[in-house]
């Protein structure tokens, strides 16, 4: 789901179809090893409007022209590893692939990509210096909304309030509130209380929420923010660490549904 944060005097909100897309689909590897996918990056240029998701499909398709099908594979074990594998048949699959593939394209580092600066790039990085982004058409601004998604936050977020179509929410890490604004009033499956982990991007003066949600039940708060504290008090705590142990913790949660949330969050994950 994509939503728009609040704002009295911009444009109402879109609400961007949950469908899977071709974009969540990219995320099941071996359903395009031998699938040519068509380039999502012409209908970027041509609509007046894009969205986030639609976005990130061009980024996921150029990374994989340029360095093929082996990279995806190699991050997708990376992060089974990091977050537990999940399967085609489940019924939160779709929902992981995203969330695989914003983790894929804005955090994790291409292999190989060591700069002069002894820094790394991400896909996302790689994608903002690439001929074919430094290209695009300047009087369409395309190429200052991908450089747009830069503000992206990766985190998890406890659900304060639903009301009238607005939803609130807390990062537990940075303690920042959010106001988010669905004109629709289509806040099903969330509940006050909740926790949702996953990506958020700021784009065009709006907070978008990513498809790639992981939804925590609310019961857990205390083991969730026991965590985050355990580790904030180290100089460099690893943030990914934790947010891939919750979604282990919620894997598990999930495949044990006659386990108590609190029993099953209160254990190191395997």
């Amino acid at each position: 789901m994509v939503l728009d944060t609040q704002n009295q005097n911009r444009k109402k909100p879109r609400i961007v179809n949950t469908e899977p897309t071709r974009y969540s689909n990219f995320g099941d590897i071996s359903s395009v090893s031998g699938t040519r996918i068509l380039d999502p990056m012409e209908h970027i240029v041509t609509c007046s409007n894009p969205s986030v998701v639609e976005m990130i499909e061009a980024i996921v398709h150029w990374t994989q022209k340029k360095y093929g099908i082996q990279e995806f594979i190699s991050a997708k074990k990376e992060f089974h590893s990091l977050t537990g594998r999940v399967f085609p048949d489940e019924f939160f699959y779709h929902q992981r692939a995203c969330y695989f593939l914003d983790y894929f394209i804005f955090q994790r580092p291409l292999l190989g990509s060591l700069q002069e600066n002894d820094l790394v790039k991400t896909p996302f990085g790689d994608f903002l210096d690439s001929e074919e982004c430094l290209k695009l058409p300047q009087d369409l601004n395309i190429k200052q909304k991908f450089h747009d998604l830069k503000n992206f936050q990766h985190s998890i977020y406890k659900i304060l309030k639903l009301n009238k179509g607005k939803m609130y929410l807390r990062d537990l890490f940075t303690k920042e509130k959010l106001e988010i604004f669905d004109e629709h009033h289509n806040f099903r499956g969330f509940f006050k209380g909740s926790l949702i982990q996953g990506f958020m991007f700021n784009f065009r003066n709006s907070t978008h929420i990513s498809q790639g949600l992981i939804i925590h039940p609310p019961t857990v708060l205390r083991f969730v923010k026991a965590s985050i504290n355990r580790v904030k008090k180290q100089t460099n705590y690893d943030k990914m660490k934790i947010l891939s142990n919750l979604a282990k913790q919620n894997l598990n949660l999930i495949r044990q549904r006659h386990q108590d949330p609190k029993k099953v969050y209160s254990q190191d994950p395997r």
